[in-house]
Protein backbone atom coordinates (compact mmCIF):
# COMPACT_ATOMS: atom_id res chain seq x y z
CA UNK A 1 0.00 0.00 0.00
CA UNK A 2 2.86 2.38 0.84
CA UNK A 3 4.53 1.63 -2.48
CA UNK A 4 1.25 2.25 -4.31
CA UNK A 5 0.92 5.59 -2.51
CA UNK A 6 4.36 6.58 -3.76
CA UNK A 7 3.42 5.46 -7.28
CA UNK A 8 0.19 7.48 -7.07
CA UNK A 9 2.18 10.62 -6.26
CA UNK A 10 4.54 9.81 -9.14
CA UNK A 11 1.49 9.37 -11.34
CA UNK A 12 0.44 12.97 -10.65
CA UNK A 13 3.81 14.42 -11.70
CA UNK A 14 3.54 14.13 -15.51
CA UNK A 15 2.37 11.85 -18.28
CA UNK A 16 5.74 10.10 -18.13
CA UNK A 17 5.39 9.74 -14.38
CA UNK A 18 1.98 8.17 -15.01
CA UNK A 19 3.49 5.64 -17.40
CA UNK A 20 6.29 4.75 -14.98
CA UNK A 21 3.83 4.38 -12.09
CA UNK A 22 1.52 2.12 -14.10
CA UNK A 23 4.47 0.02 -15.27
CA UNK A 24 5.96 -0.42 -11.82
CA UNK A 25 2.56 -1.29 -10.35
CA UNK A 26 2.54 -4.37 -12.57
CA UNK A 27 5.60 -5.61 -10.66
CA UNK A 28 3.53 -5.49 -7.45
CA UNK A 29 0.81 -7.78 -8.80
CA UNK A 30 2.76 -11.06 -8.38
CA UNK A 31 3.47 -10.08 -4.75
CA UNK A 32 -0.25 -9.87 -3.92
CA UNK A 33 -1.67 -12.51 -6.23
CA UNK A 34 -1.23 -16.22 -5.61
CA UNK A 35 -2.39 -18.96 -7.97
CA UNK A 36 -2.13 -22.72 -7.39
CA UNK A 37 -3.03 -25.65 -9.64
CA UNK A 38 -3.96 -28.94 -7.93
CA UNK A 39 -4.01 -32.25 -9.84
CA UNK A 40 -6.13 -34.46 -7.54
CA UNK A 41 -8.85 -33.39 -7.83
CA UNK A 42 -8.06 -30.86 -10.56
CA UNK A 43 -8.59 -27.36 -9.25
CA UNK A 44 -7.22 -23.87 -9.77
CA UNK A 45 -7.11 -21.70 -6.66
CA UNK A 46 -6.47 -17.95 -6.74
CA UNK A 47 -5.93 -15.80 -3.67
CA UNK A 48 -5.79 -12.02 -3.72
CA UNK A 49 -4.16 -9.98 -0.98
CA UNK A 50 -6.55 -7.20 0.16
CA UNK A 51 -3.63 -4.80 0.28
CA UNK A 52 -3.16 -5.25 -3.47
CA UNK A 53 -6.78 -4.20 -3.99
CA UNK A 54 -6.26 -1.06 -1.89
CA UNK A 55 -3.04 -0.32 -3.77
CA UNK A 56 -4.84 -0.74 -7.08
CA UNK A 57 -7.60 1.64 -6.05
CA UNK A 58 -5.05 4.26 -5.01
CA UNK A 59 -3.34 4.08 -8.37
CA UNK A 60 -6.61 4.05 -10.30
CA UNK A 61 -7.68 7.23 -8.50
CA UNK A 62 -4.45 8.96 -9.48
CA UNK A 63 -4.81 7.67 -13.05
CA UNK A 64 -8.34 9.07 -13.24
CA UNK A 65 -7.08 12.52 -12.26
CA UNK A 66 -4.30 12.33 -14.84
CA UNK A 67 -6.61 11.22 -17.64
CA UNK A 68 -9.05 14.01 -16.79
CA UNK A 69 -6.29 16.65 -16.97
CA UNK A 70 -4.36 15.25 -19.97
CA UNK A 71 -6.17 17.59 -22.36
CA UNK A 72 -6.30 20.96 -20.56
CA UNK A 73 -8.72 23.73 -21.53
CA UNK A 74 -5.77 25.89 -22.67
CA UNK A 75 -3.37 23.42 -24.32
CA UNK A 76 0.26 24.00 -25.16
CA UNK A 77 0.36 25.12 -28.83
CA UNK A 78 3.31 22.75 -29.39
CA UNK A 79 1.11 19.83 -28.30
CA UNK A 80 -2.36 20.50 -29.70
CA UNK A 81 -3.69 16.93 -29.62
CA UNK A 82 -3.12 13.26 -30.33
CA UNK A 83 -1.97 12.18 -33.79
CA UNK A 84 -1.89 8.38 -33.78
CA UNK A 85 -1.67 8.38 -37.59
CA UNK A 86 1.99 9.35 -37.13
CA UNK A 87 2.78 5.89 -35.75
CA UNK A 88 4.72 3.97 -38.40
CA UNK A 89 8.02 2.15 -38.88
CA UNK A 90 9.92 5.38 -39.52
CA UNK A 91 8.75 7.18 -36.38
CA UNK A 92 9.22 4.10 -34.21
CA UNK A 93 12.78 3.81 -35.52
CA UNK A 94 13.35 7.47 -34.69
CA UNK A 95 12.13 6.82 -31.13
CA UNK A 96 14.62 3.95 -30.82
CA UNK A 97 17.42 6.27 -31.91
CA UNK A 98 16.30 8.82 -29.32
CA UNK A 99 16.65 6.08 -26.70
CA UNK A 100 20.31 5.67 -27.71
CA UNK A 101 21.20 9.33 -27.25
CA UNK A 102 19.33 9.28 -23.94
CA UNK A 103 21.23 6.36 -22.45
CA UNK A 104 24.50 7.05 -24.29
CA UNK A 105 24.80 10.80 -24.89
CA UNK A 106 27.99 12.17 -26.44
CA UNK A 107 29.01 15.83 -26.35
CA UNK A 108 31.89 17.52 -28.15
CA UNK A 109 34.25 19.28 -25.77
CA UNK A 110 34.77 22.09 -28.30
CA UNK A 111 31.13 22.45 -29.33
CA UNK A 112 29.51 25.72 -28.23
CA UNK A 113 26.05 24.15 -28.33
CA UNK A 114 26.90 21.27 -26.02
CA UNK A 115 23.46 21.42 -24.39
CA UNK A 116 21.13 21.93 -27.30
CA UNK A 117 22.86 19.82 -29.96
CA UNK A 118 22.03 16.36 -28.61
CA UNK A 119 22.86 14.77 -31.98
CA UNK A 120 26.41 16.17 -32.00
CA UNK A 121 28.06 12.74 -32.33
CA UNK A 122 25.34 10.22 -33.14
CA UNK A 123 23.90 12.36 -35.92
CA UNK A 124 27.21 12.05 -37.77
CA UNK A 125 27.20 8.23 -37.52
CA UNK A 126 23.71 7.17 -38.58
CA UNK A 127 24.63 3.58 -39.43
CA UNK A 128 26.28 3.00 -36.06
CA UNK A 129 23.32 4.71 -34.38
CA UNK A 130 20.83 2.34 -36.01
CA UNK A 131 22.87 -0.73 -35.04
CA UNK A 132 23.19 0.44 -31.43
CA UNK A 133 19.45 1.21 -31.34
CA UNK A 134 18.58 -2.37 -32.33
CA UNK A 135 21.09 -3.74 -29.83
CA UNK A 136 19.61 -1.64 -27.02
CA UNK A 137 16.07 -2.77 -27.82
CA UNK A 138 17.29 -6.34 -27.32
CA UNK A 139 19.74 -5.90 -24.44
CA UNK A 140 17.75 -3.62 -22.13
CA UNK A 141 14.79 -5.99 -21.61
CA UNK A 142 17.09 -9.04 -21.73
CA UNK A 143 19.15 -7.63 -18.86
CA UNK A 144 16.03 -7.67 -16.65
CA UNK A 145 15.43 -11.42 -17.12
CA UNK A 146 14.63 -13.26 -14.92
CA UNK A 147 11.85 -12.65 -14.27
CA UNK A 148 10.37 -12.30 -17.72
CA UNK A 149 7.70 -10.02 -16.31
CA UNK A 150 10.27 -7.26 -15.72
CA UNK A 151 11.36 -7.38 -19.35
CA UNK A 152 7.72 -7.13 -20.46
CA UNK A 153 7.11 -4.27 -18.03
CA UNK A 154 10.06 -2.34 -19.50
CA UNK A 155 8.84 -2.90 -23.05
CA UNK A 156 5.34 -1.84 -21.99
CA UNK A 157 6.49 1.38 -20.31
CA UNK A 158 9.12 2.29 -22.90
CA UNK A 159 6.63 1.63 -25.68
CA UNK A 160 4.01 3.91 -24.14
CA UNK A 161 6.60 6.68 -23.77
CA UNK A 162 7.53 6.29 -27.44
CA UNK A 163 3.85 6.54 -28.41
CA UNK A 164 3.52 9.80 -26.44
CA UNK A 165 6.59 11.21 -28.21
CA UNK A 166 5.33 10.21 -31.65
CA UNK A 167 1.62 10.91 -31.34
CA UNK A 168 1.60 13.93 -29.01
CA UNK A 169 4.85 15.76 -28.26
CA UNK A 170 8.40 14.75 -29.26
CA UNK A 171 10.01 16.65 -26.42
CA UNK A 172 13.72 16.62 -25.61
CA UNK A 173 16.26 14.83 -23.42
CA UNK A 174 14.51 15.94 -20.23
CA UNK A 175 11.46 13.98 -21.41
CA UNK A 176 13.34 11.04 -22.91
CA UNK A 177 15.30 10.59 -19.67
CA UNK A 178 12.25 8.85 -18.20
CA UNK A 179 13.34 5.78 -20.14
CA UNK A 180 16.45 5.70 -17.96
CA UNK A 181 14.41 6.25 -14.80
CA UNK A 182 12.14 3.31 -15.63
CA UNK A 183 15.12 1.07 -16.34
CA UNK A 184 16.86 2.09 -13.11
CA UNK A 185 13.70 1.39 -11.10
CA UNK A 186 13.33 -2.08 -12.60
CA UNK A 187 17.02 -2.84 -11.97
CA UNK A 188 16.57 -1.83 -8.32
CA UNK A 189 13.45 -4.00 -7.97
CA UNK A 190 15.24 -6.98 -9.50
CA UNK A 191 18.12 -6.61 -7.07
CA UNK A 192 15.73 -6.36 -4.14
CA UNK A 193 13.79 -9.45 -5.16
CA UNK A 194 16.79 -11.53 -6.22
CA UNK A 195 19.79 -10.34 -4.16
CA UNK A 196 21.82 -13.51 -4.75
CA UNK A 197 21.87 -13.21 -8.51
CA UNK A 198 24.81 -11.56 -10.25
CA UNK A 199 22.79 -9.25 -12.54
CA UNK A 200 25.85 -9.13 -14.80
CA UNK A 201 24.28 -7.80 -18.00
CA UNK A 202 22.34 -5.01 -16.29
CA UNK A 203 25.46 -4.05 -14.31
CA UNK A 204 27.45 -3.74 -17.55
CA UNK A 205 24.70 -1.64 -19.16
CA UNK A 206 24.48 0.65 -16.12
CA UNK A 207 28.27 1.07 -16.02
CA UNK A 208 28.47 1.97 -19.71
CA UNK A 209 25.53 4.37 -19.31
CA UNK A 210 27.22 6.11 -16.37
CA UNK A 211 30.47 6.50 -18.35
CA UNK A 212 28.66 8.13 -21.28
CA UNK A 213 26.67 10.39 -18.96
CA UNK A 214 29.86 11.41 -17.17
CA UNK A 215 31.51 12.30 -20.48
CA UNK A 216 28.61 14.61 -21.28
CA UNK A 217 28.86 16.14 -17.81
CA UNK A 218 32.57 16.88 -18.29
CA UNK A 219 31.89 18.45 -21.69
CA UNK A 220 29.08 20.56 -20.24
CA UNK A 221 31.21 21.77 -17.31
CA UNK A 222 34.07 22.59 -19.67
CA UNK A 223 31.88 24.65 -21.98
CA UNK A 224 30.14 26.34 -19.08
CA UNK A 225 33.51 27.73 -17.98
CA UNK A 226 33.93 29.29 -21.43
CA UNK A 227 30.43 30.20 -22.62
CA UNK A 228 27.69 32.22 -21.00
CA UNK A 229 24.99 29.64 -20.40
CA UNK A 230 22.26 32.19 -19.65
CA UNK A 231 22.16 35.96 -19.56
CA UNK A 232 19.33 35.96 -17.04
CA UNK A 233 21.38 36.93 -14.01
CA UNK A 234 23.11 39.79 -15.86
CA UNK A 235 19.79 41.17 -17.12
CA UNK A 236 18.24 40.95 -13.65
CA UNK A 237 21.25 42.72 -12.11
CA UNK A 238 20.89 45.57 -14.62
CA UNK A 239 17.20 46.01 -13.80
CA UNK A 240 17.93 46.13 -10.06
CA UNK A 241 20.92 48.48 -10.46
CA UNK A 242 18.71 50.94 -12.34
CA UNK A 243 15.98 50.69 -9.69
CA UNK A 244 13.39 49.48 -12.20
CA UNK A 245 12.45 46.23 -10.49
CA UNK A 246 9.12 47.66 -9.27
CA UNK A 247 7.88 48.78 -12.69
CA UNK A 248 5.14 46.72 -14.36
CA UNK A 249 6.97 43.93 -16.18
CA UNK A 250 5.64 42.53 -19.46
CA UNK A 251 7.75 39.60 -20.63
CA UNK A 252 7.89 36.72 -23.08
CA UNK A 253 8.33 34.05 -24.25
CA UNK A 254 7.31 32.54 -20.92
CA UNK A 255 9.66 29.57 -21.15
CA UNK A 256 12.69 31.88 -21.50
CA UNK A 257 12.12 35.00 -19.41
CA UNK A 258 11.71 32.99 -16.21
CA UNK A 259 15.53 32.95 -16.10
CA UNK A 260 15.39 36.71 -15.47
CA UNK A 261 12.25 36.99 -13.37
CA UNK A 262 13.46 34.15 -11.17
CA UNK A 263 16.51 36.21 -10.21
CA UNK A 264 14.27 39.23 -9.62
CA UNK A 265 11.89 37.16 -7.49
CA UNK A 266 8.81 38.76 -8.97
CA UNK A 267 5.83 38.10 -11.23
CA UNK A 268 5.49 39.13 -14.86
CA UNK A 269 2.66 39.77 -17.30
CA UNK A 270 2.56 37.52 -20.35
CA UNK A 271 1.13 37.92 -23.84
CA UNK A 272 0.60 34.16 -24.12
CA UNK A 273 -2.16 34.06 -21.51
CA UNK A 274 -4.32 36.41 -19.50
CA UNK A 275 -2.59 35.42 -16.28
CA UNK A 276 0.14 37.13 -14.29
CA UNK A 277 2.73 34.39 -14.03
CA UNK A 278 5.32 33.87 -11.35
CA UNK A 279 6.48 30.62 -12.90
CA UNK A 280 6.05 29.40 -16.44
CA UNK A 281 3.41 26.70 -16.91
CA UNK A 282 3.23 25.15 -20.39
CA UNK A 283 -0.45 24.26 -20.19
CA UNK A 284 -1.33 27.81 -19.12
CA UNK A 285 -0.67 29.10 -22.63
CA UNK A 286 -3.65 30.19 -24.68
CA UNK A 287 -1.68 31.25 -27.77
CA UNK A 288 1.83 31.02 -29.23
CA UNK A 289 4.32 33.80 -28.54
CA UNK A 290 4.44 36.71 -30.98
CA UNK A 291 6.65 39.80 -30.74
CA UNK A 292 3.90 42.21 -31.82
CA UNK A 293 1.50 40.69 -29.31
CA UNK A 294 4.01 41.29 -26.50
CA UNK A 295 4.42 44.95 -27.52
CA UNK A 296 0.64 45.36 -27.74
CA UNK A 297 0.23 43.83 -24.28
CA UNK A 298 2.80 46.27 -22.90
CA UNK A 299 0.92 49.19 -24.46
CA UNK A 300 -2.28 47.99 -22.85
CA UNK A 301 -0.65 47.67 -19.43
CA UNK A 302 0.96 51.10 -19.70
CA UNK A 303 -2.22 52.88 -20.77
CA UNK A 304 -4.24 51.15 -18.03
CA UNK A 305 -1.78 51.81 -15.22
CA UNK A 306 -0.63 55.17 -16.62
CA UNK A 307 2.97 54.34 -15.83
CA UNK A 308 6.17 53.35 -17.64
CA UNK A 309 6.41 49.65 -18.45
CA UNK A 310 9.44 47.39 -18.50
CA UNK A 311 9.43 45.00 -21.46
CA UNK A 312 11.63 41.91 -21.47
CA UNK A 313 12.28 39.36 -24.20
CA UNK A 314 14.94 37.02 -25.54
CA UNK A 315 14.81 38.67 -28.97
CA UNK A 316 14.61 42.18 -30.48
CA UNK A 317 11.10 43.63 -30.47
CA UNK A 318 9.44 45.86 -33.08
CA UNK A 319 8.63 49.45 -32.05
CA UNK A 320 5.00 50.44 -31.43
CA UNK A 321 3.08 51.77 -34.42
CA UNK A 322 1.97 54.80 -32.40
CA UNK A 323 4.79 57.40 -32.72
CA UNK A 324 3.73 59.02 -29.44
CA UNK A 325 4.76 55.91 -27.50
CA UNK A 326 8.46 55.87 -26.68
CA UNK A 327 10.20 52.50 -26.78
CA UNK A 328 13.83 52.52 -25.68
CA UNK A 329 16.28 49.61 -25.63
CA UNK A 330 18.09 49.84 -22.30
CA UNK A 331 20.04 46.61 -22.16
CA UNK A 332 21.18 43.54 -24.01
CA UNK A 333 23.60 40.89 -22.79
CA UNK A 334 27.27 41.68 -23.23
CA UNK A 335 27.97 38.12 -24.40
CA UNK A 336 25.71 36.00 -26.56
CA UNK A 337 25.08 32.59 -25.02
CA UNK A 338 24.62 29.51 -27.19
CA UNK A 339 21.22 28.55 -25.82
CA UNK A 340 18.90 31.40 -26.76
CA UNK A 341 18.87 32.94 -23.27
CA UNK A 342 20.13 36.36 -24.41
CA UNK A 343 17.90 39.14 -23.19
CA UNK A 344 16.70 42.55 -24.32
CA UNK A 345 15.28 45.00 -21.79
CA UNK A 346 13.11 47.88 -23.04
CA UNK A 347 11.34 50.76 -21.34
CA UNK A 348 8.02 51.93 -22.77
CA UNK A 349 6.23 55.12 -21.83
CA UNK A 350 4.08 57.89 -23.30
CA UNK A 351 3.28 61.41 -22.17
CA UNK A 352 -0.43 60.73 -22.68
CA UNK A 353 -0.23 58.05 -19.97
CA UNK A 354 0.59 60.65 -17.32
CA UNK A 355 -2.11 61.24 -14.74
CA UNK A 356 -3.42 64.81 -15.26
CA UNK A 357 -2.86 67.21 -12.35
CA UNK A 358 -6.13 68.51 -10.97
CA UNK A 359 -6.54 72.28 -10.69
CA UNK A 360 -7.53 72.97 -7.06
CA UNK A 361 -8.55 76.59 -7.72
Amino acid sequence: VTQAGVLALLCLSSVYGTIIAASLFITLVPLGLRARLSSAPTSFDVSLNPRLVIAGLLLLGALAVCIYTTTPPDPNPASPGWNFAALDVTTVGAAARRMVITFLPVRHFDGPRYWGNVWAFWGEHQTVLSVVAVAMLLLLPASLIPPWSHALVFLFGAGLMAIVQIARYTGGPRHWGHWVILYLALCWISRRLYPRRRHLLSSVILTVTVLFQFESLLAAVGRDRVDLFSGGQEAAAFIEDKGMQDLPLVAGPEDSVISVTGHLGRVFISSESEEVNETMVFHGRRRPFEEKALVARAIGVGSTRRAPVLVLSNRPLPPPEDPLIKFELLFRNSQDGPHGENYFVYRMWADKWKVPIKDER
